[in-house]
C-alpha cells in the first residue's frame, strides 16, 4: 500500500513539474509561434492568444505592426502591457508626448515625414506652416517628446522605434473619431 502511495505521489509531482514546464514554454512563445499553434487564419487569433495569456490577470493591451516606412526599411514591432500596471502608472508623465502630437501643424509634419518629406525645405512647404521659426519650434517639440530625431543638418525623421507606436495612437484615434473625422 505504501508503494502505491509513493508511486502516485511521485507521478503527481512529475505531472506538476511537466505542467509548470509547459506553462513556462507557452508563456515564452512569440505571437507568431502561438498563432501557428492556433491556426493563423482563425478570426481574432491574436485576441485568442492574449485571452489565454491573461486568464488570471486584469487583462493586457497588445499592439503590433509591420511597416515598410521609411521605404527600403522594414520595421516590425510588438508591445504588450499589463493592464494593472498601465492603470497604476502616473499618466501625467505622458502628457508631453501626447501634447506634442496634439497640434494640427505637428500632425501635418509627422504625416509629411511618413510620406517621405524630411528636410526643413520640404516641410516648410506644408500648408499652414508659417515661418521657418515656427517650423523649428514644432520640430523641437516633436524632438523633445521623442517622436522625431534630427538625422542631419535640416533633415528630420520619425524615430524608428516610435513609428509603430505613433501609428497605433493614430489608429486608436481613428477608432474613436472615425476616418471621416
Amino acid at each position: 500500500m505504501n508503494d502505491i502511495f509513493t508511486t502516485i505521489t511521485s507521478a503527481l509531482e512529475e505531472l506538476r513539474r511537466l505542467e509548470a514546464q509547459l506553462m513556462s514554454l507557452s508563456a515564452n512563445l512569440s505571437l507568431d509561434q502561438a498563432a501557428q499553434l492556433q491556426g493563423q487564419d482563425a478570426p481574432f487569433w491574436a485576441l485568442n492568444i492574449l485571452r489565454e495569456r491573461t486568464q488570471d490577470t486584469m487583462g493586457s493591451i497588445l499592439f503590433t505592426g509591420i511597416s515598410a516606412l521609411p521605404p527600403g526599411q522594414r520595421i516590425e514591432w510588438q508591445r504588450e502591457h499589463n493592464l494593472t500596471d498601465l492603470i497604476k502608472v502616473d499618466w501625467q508623465k505622458f502628457a508631453s508626448a501626447l501634447s506634442a502630437m496634439g497640434h494640427p501643424v505637428r500632425l501635418s509634419i509627422l504625416q509629411a515625414m511618413l510620406q517621405g518629406k524630411h528636410t526643413t525645405t520640404e516641410l516648410q512647404q506644408l500648408p499652414d506652416m508659417g515661418t521657418s521659426g515656427q517650423l523649428y519650434h514644432h520640430l523641437r517639440e516633436l524632438q523633445m517628446a521623442g517622436w522625431v530625431r534630427q538625422a542631419g543638418r535640416n533633415h528630420y525623421v520619425i524615430q524608428e522605434t516610435h513609428l509603430i507606436p505613433l501609428l497605433t495612437v493614430l489608429t486608436a484615434v481613428v477608432d474613436v473619431v472615425g476616418l471621416a473625422g
